[in-house]
């Protein structure tokens, strides 16, 4: 069986994958670390981060699906003469 690094002492060796690691959004900072051991290299860091950023944006899309653009069922924005 091969021997993964893991996420932390990927962070611990790679200064390049540390930034990376750093800049992401808190949510998918925890969900990285959820999946830590399935982490063995950079490649997978970024791979594991890209597709939670990908749910997340999906997540947040669904939020904004049901809103309505012109609310109180305006179909045009009403201005005041």
């Amino acid at each position: 069986m091969e021997d993964r690094m893991g996420l932390r002492e990927l962070l611990e060796e790679d200064i390049n994958a540390r930034n990376y690691y750093n800049t992401l959004h808190p949510v998918v900072r925890h969900k990285v670390r959820q999946q830590a051991d399935s982490i063995g290299s950079a490649g997978d860091l970024y791979a594991i981060a890209n597709n939670e950023m990908t749910n997340a944006l999906i997540d947040i899309n669904e939020i904004y699906q049901d809103s309505d653009p012109y609310p109180f069922g305006s179909d045009v924005p009403q201005t005041k003469k």
